[in-house]
């Protein structure tokens, strides 16, 4: 960075404070440009969505054979519901067929409404083309006395060709009928009352953050504003559960006064540090690629919007079957708010074994957005997934330069990881944006002390998200006190008290309310799955007393053989992805990426690291390189923690992605792409491109519809995933964003800024009220 460009950033901060925030002044600026790009962007959305999607004809209302509904004296009526079925003259011995109008060809993704027994013996549903090839279509579950909504996947070959939808009954039995038809709403009903549902979850959430982000100290960077907001925010969270812990009443009021406080405490504190509206535009700027992100999945995810709000229902469906987990923190919620304690929560599960962390964020918006809870706790989890983008983004600007920041962290958002768990809400990327603020306050940048109160609350909320961050806090901790040693044992002994002592009120809720709480450590480190009342560390000595040491050590190389599975298979499967479409090809790609590691990485393959490395070595061998030592600092964490992970899992086998924690996962990737943009430029481009196309091929334009409804689902998620590019520029595209070190041939005055620059010499010493450290590489300070 020139002294010209640093004097003119000085300068822009200097003339912010004197545009405050009851003047006009710096409207243009929060609204003009790409802003005002951004609105008229949503505004063309919004017009696509109420008016182009109605407009298609749907052969599931016209339905031939059968007879009404009403025939059948068991089957609810439904007058929004236009279809037939098959329990006609002689009830279920009726037999005949049902038959939709023709589709066309290409049509591949159909919704339908089902009802009766379409699964049983004697009654099918088929594909048939005008040829008369026949696919049966495989029905989840009985939709019995009611109409359920089904989406239906046609082969590909019969597809092709053009097809009507066919229940054949043949069955004289009970419970040997079924009926097909389909909502006589127009899909712009649908939308209103389930895509702008949990728009507005994802909307208040954004705000309330930004409100909680404008109410902490003063003089802190966008970006670390944000990180500790996203704190700020967990420590409230966790707040409201234990509040509904005690009351329901008291849970509701505490809810009610976190989620409206921040609003007015942010116009006062505004007013009287004259905070101008362009600061908090750069707030804000940090969190609009988190909320493309989750407009984009919601979209891809959901699309048509004609969910009921069933548990097992659109995100549990959409690329792979899932099972209810996501859900089980939204039951527990509901279970506070009734004010009572179910024994089991659902089906064999405990209340007390998944922490409790979204539901406080779930309960927050329990009153206030009562219509339909799923879809609200659908929005605000998944927005709450998308945060784990604020730390990755501070990782990136430690290696990168403007563009490349927003270039990785696009490729990042659009990895299988992300696209797969921001819309399958279990809280793993939330426990991931936790774990990974407490590994930037254990390795700080250039210049930056060490702060113990962030890690120690940082670990604690990772914690009280998701049980397998464990492996994450341990592996860090282990090679910060390695890396620092004597200074890193004093971090470490002030950290890991203050995130016990946050950590305890939820031990004492398992251990009082609802005992035991340590299925899943039983489960895990003693693969013992069924509800005991043993203790855990009787259920491990037991399991291990059965093996022997030669079987012990299989074990954990059955482990490490399943972390490393893919990847050498992973960039021609990805290569295959993305040139040619093959339906069963894509379902095992698809599952593949959830449970490999290193194959989701696709063309950023870990096998890039070592010639990278070594490149970058020999290069800048003769001076500091505080990058590679950054670097290595991040690739000795995930092996360390992916060594933790390997050995504490008991059973062989069984390392699959989302066994272990994903902030692991999110670090290597970064890692991976800052190495070869260190490297290679071009290199670094040509990986990230090639990764776009895959996620779009793969996971975003997998689908094919009516001919109305692909036209808006394909502009519309080329316009959101247009925007979440432009939302990742925006939010690389301040002063305080870019970094320093830059690969051979990539300098340039409009890229660079010192590290220390940017997140200390401005503003880190009256972010932290601390000296700035002389010497990073011991002697650092360590601050709060």
């Amino acid at each position: 960075m020139t002294r010209r460009h640093a004097k003119r950033c000085l300068t822009d901060i200097q003339y912010k404070q004197d545009d405050t925030l009851g003047t006009f002044d710096g409207l243009p600026r929060i609204f003009g440009s790409a802003g005002r790009r951004l609105i008229n962007m949503a505004l063309l959305i919004c017009l696509l969505l109420l008016g182009g999607c109605g407009f298609y004809p749907d052969p599931a209302l016209g339905i031939d054979g059968g007879c009404a509904p009403t025939n059948s004296p068991f089957l609810k009526q439904d007058d929004t519901v236009a279809g037939r079925i098959s329990f006609c003259e002689g009830a279920d011995a009726w037999v005949g067929t049902l038959e939709s109008r023709p589709y066309p060809p290409g049509t591949k993704h159909i919704e339908v409404l089902l009802t009766g027994y379409p699964g049983n013996p004697g009654v099918s549903l088929n594909a048939v083309t005008r040829t008369g090839k026949t696919a049966r279509i495989a029905i989840p579950e009985q939709p019995r006395e009611h109409w359920e909504r089904f989406m239906l996947v046609v082969p590909d070959d019969i597809a092709q060709e053009g097809y009507r939808i066919r229940v054949d009954d043949q069955s004289r039995s009970s419970f040997g009928w079924a009926g097909l038809g389909d909502s006589i709403t127009q899909p712009a009903v649908d939308l209103a009352g389930g895509m702008l549902q949990m728009l507005a979850a994802v909307l208040l959430g954004n705000v309330w953050l930004l409100a909680v982000c404008l109410c902490l100290p003063a003089g802190a960077p966008p970006r670390e504003r944000l990180l500790q907001g996203l704190l700020a925010a967990g420590c409230g969270w966790f707040a409201i559960f234990l509040a509904y812990v005690l009351s329901a009443k008291l849970g509701s009021a505490l809810a009610l006064l976190i989620l409206i406080l921040p609003f007015p405490l942010a116009l006062m504190i505004g007013r009287r540090r004259h905070i101008s509206l362009a600061d908090i535009a750069d707030v804000q700027k940090g969190l609009l690629p988190a909320l493309l992100l989750v407009c984009l999945i919601l979209w891809i995810g959901l699309f048509p919007f004609h969910s009921e709000g069933q548990l097992d229902d659109g995100p549990a469906l959409r690329w792979r079957h899932f099972p209810t987990d996501a859900w089980l923190p939204m039951l527990f919620g509901d279970m506070l708010a009734r004010g009572r304690l179910d024994i089991p929560m659902v089906g064999d599960w405990l209340s007390s074994d998944r922490p409790p962390l979204q539901v406080g964020l779930y309960l927050m918006l329990y009153k206030l957005l009562p219509h339909n809870h799923v879809l609200v706790y659908q929005g605000i989890c998944s927005w709450a997934q998308a945060l784990v983008l604020l730390p990755l983004a501070s990782l990136l600007a430690r290696f990168m330069s403007k563009r490349a920041q927003a270039m990785a962290l696009l490729v990042l958002s659009l990895s299988a990881l992300m696209l797969l768990s921001t819309l399958f809400v279990w809280p793993k990327l939330l426990a991931a944006a936790f774990s990974l603020i407490y590994y930037l306050a254990l390795f700080p940048a250039e210049g930056t002390p060490r702060r113990w109160g962030q890690a120690g609350v940082a670990a604690a909320l990772a914690m009280l998200s998701h049980g397998g961050v464990l492996f994450f806090i341990v592996g860090v901790a282990l090679v910060h006190l390695c890396w620092y040693k004597r200074q890193g044992l004093a971090m470490l002994l002030r950290t890991g008290p203050l995130a016990a002592a946050l950590y305890l009120p939820w031990v004492a809720y398992q251990r009082l309310v609802d005992p035991p709480g340590d299925r899943l450590i039983k489960w895990h480190f003693a693969d013992k799955i069924d509800v005991s009342d043993e203790s855990a560390a009787q259920a491990i000595l037991h399991a291990y007393s059965q093996i022997t040491p030669a079987e012990w050590l299989t074990a954990r190389l059955q482990n490490l053989g399943v972390v490393v599975k893919g990847t050498l298979s992973a960039p021609y499967d990805a290569w295959r992805m993305a040139t040619r479409q093959d339906p069963a090809f894509l379902s095992r790609f698809i599952e593949d990426d959830f449970y490999h590691m290193f194959h989701s990485m696709w063309f950023a393959s870990p096998l890039l690291l070592l010639p990278c490395i070594a490149v970058m070595y020999l290069r800048d061998r003769r001076r500091d390189n505080q990058p590679l030592k950054k670097l290595l600092q991040a690739l000795t964490s995930f092996a360390v923690v992916t060594l933790v992970w390997v050995i504490a899992i008991f059973k062989g086998g069984v390392t699959t992605t989302h066994i272990g924690a994903y902030a692991s996962v999110l670090l290597l990737q970064l890692a991976i792409l800052a190495a070869v943009w260190r490297t290679s430029a071009p290199l670094f481009y040509a990986i990230c491109l090639a990764n776009v196309t895959v996620s779009l091929s793969a996971y975003v334009f997998d689908r094919q519809f009516l001919p109305g409804l692909q036209s808006a689902y394909v502009l519309v998620s080329a316009l959101l995933c247009g925007g979440l590019a432009v939302a990742t520029l925006i939010a690389t595209e301040s002063c305080f964003a870019r970094a320093a070190h830059l690969p051979s041939g990539a300098h340039s005055d409009d890229e660079e800024a010192p590290e220390a620059f940017t997140q200390s010499s401005v503003v880190g010493a009256s972010l932290l009220d601390v000296q700035e450290p002389s010497d990073y590489s011991g002697k650092e300070q360590v601050s709060v």
